[in-house]
């Protein structure tokens, strides 16, 4: 977004190729991960044992998570031809709420660990999606993009 704006801003109101669009937010990715490995508590510092055993894990793992995100958010907008579509709209967000709810509850009300609250998520989400979609296409053949328009609707 930042790349957009500043290319609108330099080119006087014309935008330019797509091409240089992608060089300019590859540039500003790359200066983020620099930053990221170079920067910490104590300012700019370059300690090589550092950078390789704590921040180089963290900043790409950072950025691998963010590329997930940005893909997945692509994939569900394109797929129900909608700009505002959210994990909300098939039911993927109450899934992994409701199976960590339930998950909790049924274990007494003990709190659960990171690893088990992302298990329990991960699977009330795809089965709130599967059902989702199964429902939409209830007497039909099982397509996710057979009803776009009713599921994307519900926004």
């Amino acid at each position: 977004m930042l790349a957009l704006a500043w290319d609108y801003a330099i080119n006087n109101g014309s935008f330019v190729s797509m091409t240089k669009q992608f060089f300019i937010c590859l540039l500003l990715l790359a200066a983020a991960l620099l930053m990221g490995l170079a920067i910490g508590p104590q300012g700019l510092h370059f300690d090589l044992e550092l950078i390789k055993s704590i921040r180089a894990p963290r900043v790409f793992t950072a950025a691998f998570a963010g590329a997930s995100v940005a893909a997945a958010g692509a994939l569900s907008q394109s797929l129900f031809r909608n700009s505002l579509a959210t994990p909300s709209i098939i039911g993927t967000e109450a899934g992994a709420s409701f199976s960590l709810a339930l998950a909790t509850f049924l274990m007494g009300g003990i709190s659960l660990g990171f690893q088990e609250s992302l298990m329990f998520t991960s699977i009330g989400a795809g089965l709130a999606t599967l059902a989702a979609l199964a429902l939409l296409n209830f007497g039909q053949r099982l397509s996710p993009t057979a009803h776009r328009e009713e599921s994307g609707g519900v926004v």
